[in-house]
């Protein structure tokens, strides 16, 4: 199995003959305070199947985990699904996109999307919450 995509983005869809729109592409959020509500993305997933692997009866898993990883792991979002057939050659891919609304975060700090497949770590994608740099004063000019 092989990771194609995984990233976050303001907006991602599939369209009916499988191609993936996504506009801006992030993984750094900056927020005025923490906690702090992202009120919405896109979390895009696609993995390829490599020659030799069962296409049937796949299992894949997202989890977020914050800074501590073995403190917390929850389960964001579980599908048993089945790849395309293999048509001409090609490799079947299998797309998820996940839209994530009101999420709270509750400090700023390295957070990551773990991808797994069959209960196998797969990949992970890193999303970076920080405070928003506070504006620095104009400096005075001084007239002469």
């Amino acid at each position: 199995m092989k990771t194609l995509l995984f990233l976050t983005a303001d907006f991602a869809n599939l369209t009916q003959d499988n191609k993936v729109n996504i506009l801006g592409i992030f993984n750094q959020v900056f927020a005025p305070k923490f906690p702090t509500l992202h009120p919405q993305y896109h979390l895009v997933v696609k993995v390829g199947l490599e020659p030799g692997e069962e296409p049937k009866n796949r299992k894949l898993t997202l989890y977020l985990v914050g800074e501590d990883a073995n403190a917390a792991k929850v389960k964001v979002f579980e599908e048993t699904f089945d790849f395309p057939e293999r048509i001409g050659g090609f490799d079947p891919e299998h797309a998820v996109i996940m839209s994530v609304q009101g999420m709270v975060f509750p400090a700023q700090g390295t957070y990551q999307f773990l991808l797994h497949i069959d209960d196998r770590f797969l990949a992970s994608l890193s999303l970076y919450l920080r405070e928003q740099p506070q504006p620095q004063p104009p400096k005075p000019q001084i007239e002469g």
